[in-house]
């Protein structure tokens, strides 16, 4: 279902089932006039949604670019249908290649995948398996999400005794299983970077207080064609766009070149 929006770009209402059969909610944000060049998919963060800004702002500047961009909401959050507390990093994996076989059959297979902080590691993992893509782009993912951030770690013990955690975010409270916790830490990405084939470019502010700074180092050391760019001020959420149309014009130099 089509809506308007900014005059030089549209959007279209879309859903797709994913492999549990959960009807996920998504956005496409398209050029005003004419085909998309390419099309791009964006992950969302942990208990985010397709409305962040980082996301909004991403969509647009593509478009206005000719690059067409699916932004979803996983299981749970948003307007995507599913149980939050049944997340785990493996499902998010699962759902980015939903994502582009959906794009694949009723669009254009995708050659771009954006992942925001846990989108970005579930976006890292799911590249080598879509053969249309050529370039990935994080910003501000870890380099370990098997690793437990401080703020999961009360959440981790409460689920190791009852089987559910429960964490809080932006004042809400959720659960989640234990199940999250025990596949989170079977995660390496590691072996997927190294062996990642299309190039990555790893975006992510200097003063990150929620993953450091030095996981974009090291997604870039791993990564065997790669690029930093630091982004001084953006915080975690790189919620003004100005932090967002760099890296936008970039994507768009090296898709359409």
């Amino acid at each position: 279902m089509a809506e308007s929006s900014r005059s030089n770009i549209r959007n279209e209402r879309i859903h797709f089932t994913n492999k549990d059969g959960e009807r996920l909610a998504g956005i496409l944000d398209l050029p005003a006039d004419g085909e998309p060049k390419e099309f791009a998919i964006f992950s969302h963060c942990f208990t985010c949604s397709k409305q962040y800004k980082v996301a909004v702002y991403t969509g647009r500047f593509l478009a206005e670019h000719g690059i067409g961009m699916l932004r979803y909401d996983y299981p749970g959050l948003g307007e995507s249908e599913g149980d939050f507390s049944q997340t785990t990093f493996q499902g998010y994996v699962s759902d980015v290649r939903y994502a582009a076989e959906f794009l694949r059959k009723n669009y254009s297979s995708p050659t771009v995948l954006i992942g925001h902080s846990f989108g970005g590691g579930a976006s890292l993992a799911a590249a080598s398996s879509i053969q249309s893509v050529k370039l990935v782009v994080t910003f501000a993912a870890t380099a370990r999400p098997g690793e437990l951030r401080p703020g999961f770690k009360s959440a981790y013990e409460e689920a190791q005794s009852t089987g559910l955690g429960r964490i809080n975010t932006d004042g809400k409270p959720r659960e989640l299983r234990k199940e999250f916790f025990d596949r989170l830490k079977e995660v390496d990405l590691e072996p997927s970077v190294r062996a990642l084939r299309p190039h990555l470019i790893a975006v992510h502010a200097s003063e990150d207080n929620i993953v450091p700074f030095e996981n974009a180092e090291t997604l870039v050391r791993w990564a065997p064609r790669s690029r930093l760019l630091k982004m001084d001020g953006a915080g975690h959420l790189f919620m003004d766009e100005q932090y967002v149309k760099p890296v936008t014009d970039e994507v768009a130099k090296k898709v359409l070149e």
